[in-house]
């Protein structure tokens, strides 16, 4: 999808990596793939450093389709903070069906997606496994 514009206000606003001048490096050539199917978009991010929902509200916005069907990659959410939860409000209000976090989403973060979105298809899964939808 080319470079992820950076429009929710709670994600992408600080960042651990650093340029080699020192200066903060918030991965402005972030990207994610997305696939159209005929049950929706299938979102698949690398690390979504620039956010997971400005990642999903571009692929709508790229592909002109509004129904997410499933989102498989890294969500870059590390704790429960404020972000993790104004995400989890996000995955709601798209009624996302099936869900994969994997890659830099720190296990109480998918813990606590299991438990909030009790109408999505969440599901663990690792680097070499074959994901059939």
């Amino acid at each position: 999808m080319g470079e992820i514009p950076r429009k929710k206000d709670f994600e992408s606003k600080s960042t651990p990596f650093k340029l080699e001048n020192g200066q903060n490096d918030f991965v402005l050539d972030d990207s994610a793939l997305v696939v159209t199917t005929e049950k929706g978009l299938i979102v698949i991010p690398g690390c979504s450093h620039s956010g997971i929902c400005n990642i999903i509200q571009y692929a709508k916005q790229v592909t002109g389709l509004d129904r997410v069907y499933a989102v498989i990659g890294g969500l870059h959410l590390m704790k429960l903070d404020s972000c993790t939860y104004k995400t989890i409000d996000f995955f709601k209000k798209e009624n996302i069906s099936i869900f994969y976090p994997i890659h830099c989403t720190n296990k109480i973060v998918v813990d606590e997606i299991l438990h909030l979105l009790n109408n999505t298809d969440v599901r663990i899964s690792f680097s070499g496994d074959i994901i059939t939808l």
